[in-house]
């Protein structure tokens, strides 16, 4: 599949990004033949040459609107990923991700996140700042409950929690 797709907005001349480093991704084949892994920054991993050829830059991550770290046996998200401000999907599926960094949680605009496949036993509170979240993916995790905080997310549509540790069915599941 692509590494990377460019649109331009209508009318605005500014472009969205989406980088998709996923295992079994042209990015990420050509990762691994250079002998080279996932790193904790997710721009970090993203070749020099790629964000030139994109015109992003390396520290802010400017545009990026969606990024797919799927299957890169990511153990610890970077509190960079925070930086991301226009990041609108994070796909992060079938990693070792067993916490998640606070600055994840200052994402405003994500609009949905895939979780699924990790180690991941709590949200925090925090997930109440995801105030544009729509879709919400937490599928084979060890999550057994879930914060009081995920049902005031007025936009969420969607929210996928199978085969994790759950007792009971949350009282506020009937609020979304």
């Amino acid at each position: 599949g692509a590494a990377m797709a460019a649109a331009a907005a209508p009318g605005s001349g500014a472009r969205k990004w989406a980088l998709d480093l996923s295992r079994g991704s042209d990015a990420a084949r050509r990762r691994s033949e250079k002998g080279e892994r996932a790193e904790d920054g997710a721009l970090r991993m993203v070749p020099a040459a790629v964000l030139k050829k994109y015109r992003m830059k390396r520290d802010t991550g400017k545009g990026l609107r969606e990024l797919w770290l799927t299957g890169q046996d990511i153990g610890v998200l970077s509190r960079q990923i925070g930086a991301l401000c226009n990041l609108r999907t994070l796909g992060l599926a079938n990693n070792r991700l067993a916490a998640l960094p606070d600055t994840l949680f200052q994402l405003e605009r994500l609009e949905r996140l895939v979780l699924s496949g990790n180690q991941i036993s709590a949200l925090p509170d925090s997930v109440k700042n995801l105030a544009s979240l729509q879709e919400l993916r937490l599928d084979r995790n060890r999550l057994r409950a879930f914060p009081d905080a995920i049902f005031s997310l007025r936009r969420l549509r969607h929210l996928s929690a199978t085969d994790n540790c759950l007792e009971v069915l949350p009282p506020g599941l009937k609020r979304l």
